[in-house]
């Protein structure tokens, strides 16, 4: 699981600690069961709190730690998490078990893999700092270290920890079966992303023969996804040209762009035909539907899955943003719209040219048919907002602007499902005067020059955007709800307490 919110690390299924995945993969992606599990009691004080790693203290293994980046709760209990322990690229990846912090691979150090290779594991703290999507990723079982940089963006070797034992997965050399059943000799790997059903997407490279394709890896093993150059499944007249585009397709915004729901796929592909480039395609085991296509994009449009509830519930943004759900299309906003907010804070919708940007979505309510937005708007004002659509209508929730001789400028709101599906947490990324990225919760508004902290979140059933309650512990004061990573079982939570890029980590148990 991803952290959401804290550097900003996009994926995913998360919560992530560049996030930028939160990013999250983070991150996405949405939070798993046990997270959403949690709410505040009045036996709040029944928990204590016990330091994982605090900014300033020695390290297991050496050191002092100075920055903790990427965060990672396993289903089975253990919490995996990247440390700065010096200076520049001294960073190890360590573990908490049992209450217990220990170390477990210093990046950039050589060690002797299980399958007899010497290689060593790469942290980029310039993705955590800059906002890219962290080169690690984890499902609920595996955190996915890659090994060996080497051409098209690719390592030579990926393998999976689950907190005891460090396995390959997959790697240069390897023989696998692709899609087509035909088998190739792998010589590059790289990780895309984890579904939100908890499978690793992996691009691959081989010679000979010459194939480009992805697969998918999951406790079961590796599994064919697709090919370059295949025809997508139940259409002979498309065939796909790629799947998410560069490296770096999770720049700033989560380009979820693929689900899984039992049977059901959902996915973004680009292809070669006569009529459209881009199509969002939904695949079963009896059909195969283009639910969107590029044929009607406008210039600087974007086609994508901006987030999804159900193999059938979905928000899409094209040359229009829509919510489609049970084959019907409803419109959030037309092509050539975007919105302006008075100054008692209604919002009308005009004509304009496209300006804006959905950073996330989160469906609410029990049907989830409410969806809460964070929207960047690109004009010259630089405003973001929080908006909520729910039966047709779009509601301005919080209208966010940048606050003028200040080092911090707001540059994007991103939202997260908070404990249950009634309400989400909002976060915000934000630069420095020296232009570095930072993603941080509690929220910083800045609205008309008055500047609002601690933790918020968007209530789906008063439609009001709420501070967030506070964890009073025993052992260190009290957490802000919204700090919580994770909550492994009924008596532990996974919290941690920053600012800026600094953090401290804690577990709160009972």
């Amino acid at each position: 699981m991803k952290m959401t919110g804290l550097f900003f690390g996009i994926d995913g299924l998360t919560l992530v600690a560049i996030l930028l995945n939160c990013g999250a993969d983070a991150l996405g992606q949405d939070m798993p069961p046990q997270q959403r599990s949690f709410t505040a009691s009045a036996d709040s004080t029944a928990w204590k709190a016990r330091p994982i790693a605090k900014v300033g203290e020695l390290a297991p293994g050496g050191g002092v730690f100075k920055n903790i980046g990427d965060v990672y709760s396993l289903k089975s209990g253990t919490l995996l998490f990247w440390g700065q322990y010096g200076k520049g690229k001294d960073w190890a990846l360590y573990s908490c078990k049992k209450g217990k912090t220990n170390l477990e691979f210093k990046a950039f150090e050589a060690f002797t893999a299980p399958d007899g290779i010497v290689k060593e594991f790469a942290y980029h703290d310039f993705d955590v700092r800059h906002g890219y999507p962290g080169l690690n990723k984890a499902s609920e079982d595996f955190l996915y270290l890659c090994t060996g940089k080497g051409g098209l963006g690719v390592y030579s070797h990926l393998y999976s920890f689950d907190g005891d034992e460090l396995k390959k997965v997959i790697g240069e050399g390897d023989k696998i079966t692709v899609s087509g059943n035909s088998e190739v000799v792998v010589s590059g790997v790289r990780l895309e992303r984890v579904t939100n059903d908890n499978q690793a997407v992996i691009f691959f490279v081989s010679e000979k023969p010459k194939v480009r394709g992805w697969i998918l890896h999951s406790r079961k093993g590796l599994k064919p996804l697709f090919n370059l150059g295949d025809e997508v499944p139940g259409r002979s007249d498309i065939k796909i040209t790629d799947f998410y585009g560069p490296p770096v397709y999770e720049w700033l915004a989560k380009e979820n762009n693929l689900f899984i729901f039992n049977d059901t796929l959902l996915v973004k592909l680009f292809v070669n035909h006569a009529r459209f480039k881009e199509v969002i395609i939904r695949i079963t085991a009896n059909k195969t539907e283009i639910l969107d296509s590029s044929a009607a994009l406008g210039i600087g449009s974007q086609l994508r899955i901006i987030s999804a509830a159900t193999g059938n519930n979905l928000v899409i943004r094209s040359d229009k943003l829509y919510h489609y759900k049970n084959n019907n299309s409803i419109i959030i906003l037309e092509p050539n719209q975007t919105f302006t907010v008075d100054k008692k804070g209604n919002l009308t919708i005009v004509k304009a040219k496209p300006v804006y940007l959905i950073n996330s979505a989160v469906f609410l309510g029990p049907e989830k048919d409410g969806i809460l937005l964070g929207i960047k708007r690109n004009d010259q004002n630089f405003e973001q907002g929080l908006c909520y659509f729910s039966d047709g209508k779009l509601a301005i929730i919080e209208n966010i602007r940048p606050q003028p001789n200040n080092i911090l400028y707001p540059y994007l709101v991103d939202v997260r499902p908070a404990h249950n599906n009634q309400c989400a947490f909002v976060d915000h990324a934000f630069k420095d005067d020296k232009g570095i990225f930072y993603s941080v919760t509690p929220l910083v508004i800045m609205k008309n020059l008055n500047v609002k902290q601690g933790g918020l979140y968007f209530d789906g059933v008063s439609k009001t955007l709420n501070q967030a309650p506070v964890l009073i512990t025993e052992g260190e004061d009290y957490f802000d709800y919204s700090n919580i990573i994770a909550q492994p079982n009924a008596n532990r939570l996974i919290v941690w307490r920053s600012f800026l890029r600094n953090l401290d980590l804690f577990e709160l148990v009972k």
